[in-house]
C-alpha cells in the first residue's frame, strides 16, 4: 500500500472506540478510508457509527498530522501493514476479528519470514508462563 492510502488506517487506528468492525462498517459504507477520516458528522451517523466514535474520531482529526505520523513510525523503523496488504500476515488474517492495522519493527537483520517466526517464538514463550 502507498505511504499516501496506509496514512488513513494509521489515523484511524488510533481513534478509540473504532476497532475492527466500526472500521469495516466504514470501508463498506465509504469505499475508501480517506473519504471516511474526511467525512461531516451526518455522513458518519449513516455509516453507522455511534455518538462517542464520532466524537473520538473528529477530535483526533483535528489534532492529528497523518503525514508526520506515517514519518514518524518510518524513522522508527515500523512497517505498517493493512487488511488490504499482500504481506499482512496470512496467520494473523485467519483469526477471528483480525486487527485491520499490524505494525511490526523488524530488526537490522531480520526478513519478514525472521520476524514472523521470532514473533511465535515470543507469543509460545508468554502463553507457557
Amino acid at each position: 500500500m502507498s505511504r499516501d492510502g496506509v496514512r488513513f488506517w494509521v489515523g484511524f487506528s488510533k481513534v478509540s472506540g473504532i476497532g475492527a468492525a466500526r472500521l469495516r462498517a466504514l470501508l463498506d459504507y465509504f469505499g475508501e478510508l480517506e473519504l471516511a477520516w474526511k467525512a461531516p458528522i451526518h455522513e458518519l451517523q449513516q455509516a453507522g457509527l455511534d455518538r462517542r466514535s464520532i466524537v473520538n474520531l473528529v477530535k483526533l482529526r483535528d489534532g492529528l498530522d497523518l503525514e508526520a505520523e506515517v514519518r514518524r513510525l518510518e524513522r522508527q523503523g515500523v512497517t505498517v501493514m493493512t487488511w488490504e496488504d499482500a504481506d499482512y500476515p496470512p496467520n494473523l488474517r485467519q483469526v477471528y476479528n483480525p486487527p485491520p492495522v499490524s505494525y511490526t519493527h523488524l530488526r537490522a537483520h531480520e526478513t519478514v519470514l525472521d520476524l514472523v517466526c521470532r514473533l511465535l517464538l515470543e507469543k509460545n514463550k508468554t502463553d507457557t508462563q
